[in-house]
């Protein structure tokens, strides 16, 4: 898999999550960029395409709830999925709201996530 309809931008402040997440979304066969703080993360947003944001909820600089609009106003079709330790249930209904397509708590089965990422990218 190649091409611009392949790239993943992944934003959350833990260097291991983010590091585990490259390796086995890049396995999967995607390219994966990798963003510890909301700033970053949406400055590779606005100087790089992507399909689809991994978001964590918790970051150094701000809320991934808070991020969402922001990266969504930035390119309204990216599919965002959030992964946060929070499970509480209007954590799920906040990030639904706001505009995520997905949300995993963490620890994450990345078997469902890499089929999440997959039908996130395949057409209708």
């Amino acid at each position: 898999m190649t091409g611009l309809k392949n790239r993943i931008l992944c934003i959350d402040d833990s260097q291991d999550s983010c590091e585990l997440v490259d390796f086995v979304l890049n396995e999967a066969g995607y390219e994966v960029q990798l963003a510890n703080s909301l700033q970053d993360g949406l400055g590779l947003m606005q100087t790089s395409s992507f399909s689809v944001c991994l978001l964590d909820m918790s970051l150094p600089d701000g809320s991934g709830i808070d991020l969402i609009p922001k990266l969504l106003s930035v390119d309204p079709l990216l599919q965002i999925i959030v992964c946060s330790g929070d499970a509480r249930p209007e954590i799920y209904e906040e990030v639904t709201e706001a505009g995520a397509v997905a949300f995993f708590t963490k620890p994450i089965d990345f078997d469902l996530l890499v089929a999440r990422v997959t039908s996130c990218l395949t057409p209708n």
